[in-house]
């Protein structure tokens, strides 16, 4: 099991996780990658989809409700993968870029959201841990 935590630059979530403080709790998210099959190689084109992002309503809600109604950028968004249980470590972490927030659903009679941000730009970072 793993725990995983977003944050929106500017926007204050709830997460009770002393390293995250200010972070969202997140229960699932789902994000990857899709190369063109057509072609091989540097030279094929490689498609990320938006990432979508299921959690608690938090304070951090109406900021994502906010970007969504205007559609003004966010500068930043970064989703934080750490190992359960003992000492907590980060070993995976997405960071995307100029975003904007393209839908927000309530769910379960409000008290979850689903959201789905969309990006110009990606940076994915990996660490190595000890088993």
């Amino acid at each position: 099991m793993n725990n995983v935590f977003l944050k929106i630059d500017g926007v204050s979530g709830e997460s009770r996780d002393a390293a995250h403080s200010g972070w969202t709790d997140v229960d699932a998210y789902s994000w990857g990658s899709k190369r063109n099959s057509g072609r091989s190689g540097a030279g094929a084109k490689v498609n990320y989809h938006n990432l979508a992002v299921h959690c608690q309503v938090d304070k951090a809600t109406a900021g994502a409700l906010l970007y969504s109604s205007n559609g003004n950028k966010i500068k930043s968004v970064q989703l934080s993968t750490c190992k359960a249980g003992g000492e907590q470590m980060e070993y995976y972490r997405i960071t995307l870029e100029n975003v904007i927030v393209v839908e927000v659903v309530f769910r379960d009679n409000g008290a979850l959201t689903d959201v789905e941000y969309d990006f110009e730009d990606e940076i994915i970072f990996c660490w190595k841990i000890s088993p």
